[in-house]
């Protein structure tokens, strides 16, 4: 019997063509590249800046412009501009799944997965069949992001993440544990552990020679993620171990509590604003050339540095099934992550890596 190939959509906020992408841009590219690879048919739609449609190492891409339409602007005049957050999510969502809904009449999807981010399966056609994965929990992500969790927007947006969870009841998956959990104990919506795979290489198949002593992390540089812990941490970690070295890379952003300058950033419109890596330089600036902190840097340099280090440090206070994880994992790395983060459940402590307490 033949095996069916399947069309499958994929609705997200990002992918690794974005100009800005991080580990959901990744996640989706390596899923449709292994899809490709055994014969089915991904179809990733995003927003982006313009309307256009490409073809990426195989993968059909369709972008939607961010830019809003004039019926949203007359909506929110109208409105006086209190619902600002809802009808930004209202018109994203329903801009994307028009492009989804002509894509479906030119071909049919077999299914479409939406990502949470973003909200952008809030206008789901229900003629369509889609499942909903889970990438955060807006109402506990909110926790490190500094923001007043009870502020008009964040409660709008709130609302709208329980009504997308009770639109996709019955067809929602995340690859976190904890996270579902913590779904699951609010709404009393199930959610079906689908984890993300990873396979490890066999030892004999790595490198081991070309292992250096670095400490490496990779990812966003922000709260959540940790990365105010590095900042604390790494110094004493290399004032100690003078072998060691420390690397990283990643997208950065700003730095506020604990490490902002208060009133002098309203006084001189944020004049002295920082960002993580800025902190985290000055942190290290005494180790020279034993440290090494980069931005965003193509997806091979991380790889090539993923394969130098000896450890791998991902102190997030919480998250998903990140790609920093498995791929760490896949080339069995010394891991060290936070207790009831997500990432704890790949990691057994003393055996494939360490755990701290969150």
């Amino acid at each position: 019997m033949n095996e069916k190939h399947l069309r499958i959509g994929f609705v997200a906020p990002e992918f690794v063509t974005s100009k800005q992408y991080g580990g959901l841009g990744t996640y989706l590219y390596k899923t449709c590249s292994y899809l490709k690879k055994i014969g089915h048919n991904p179809v990733v739609i995003i927003i982006g800046d313009k309307n256009e449609s490409l073809n990426y190492n195989g993968i059909e891409v369709h972008t939607v412009s961010k830019k809003m339409e004039p019926s949203f602007w007359i909506a929110n005049a109208l409105l006086l501009f209190t619902l600002n957050t809802s009808l930004r999510i209202y018109f994203k969502s329903k801009r994307i799944n028009q492009r989804l809904k002509l894509l479906n009449k030119q071909d049919k999807f077999d299914i479409v997965q939406y990502s949470n981010a973003q909200f952008l399966s809030l206008k789901a056609p229900s003629e369509i069949k889609s499942v909903l994965r889970l990438s955060q929990y807006y109402r506990e992500y909110f926790k490190y992001i500094y923001s007043d969790s009870n502020s008009w927007k964040n409660i709008q947006k709130k609302i709208i993440e329980h009504i997308i969870y009770r639109k996709h009841k019955g067809h929602i998956i995340g690859p976190s544990k904890t996270i579902n959990k913590m779904v699951e104990d609010k709404t009393g919506i199930a959610v079906k552990h689908v984890a993300s795979p990873y396979i490890s290489k066999p030892i004999e198949e790595i490198p081991q020679n070309d292992e250096e002593n670095i400490i490496f992390y990779f990812g966003t540089y922000s709260f959540s993620k940790g990365s105010d812990l590095l900042i604390k941490v790494i110094p004493r970690i290399l004032d100690k171990y003078p072998e060691w070295r420390f690397v990283s890379a990643g997208r950065d952003t700003p730095l506020r509590r604990p490490y902002s300058y208060g009133f002098l950033n309203h006084a001189f419109k944020k004049r002295f604003k920082q960002t993580f890596t800025q902190k985290l330089e000055q942190s290290l600036n005494k180790f020279g050339d034993r440290v090494l902190i980069q931005k965003k840097i193509p997806y091979s340099k991380v790889v090539s540095l993923l394969q130098k280090s000896k450890i791998v440090v991902l102190p997030s206070r919480i998250d998903n099934s990140p790609n920093t994880l498995t791929e760490a994992l896949s080339l069995n790395k010394i891991v060290v992550v936070a207790e009831s983060s997500s990432l704890d459940e790949l990691v057994t402590h003393g055996e494939n890596g360490f755990i701290f307490k969150n």
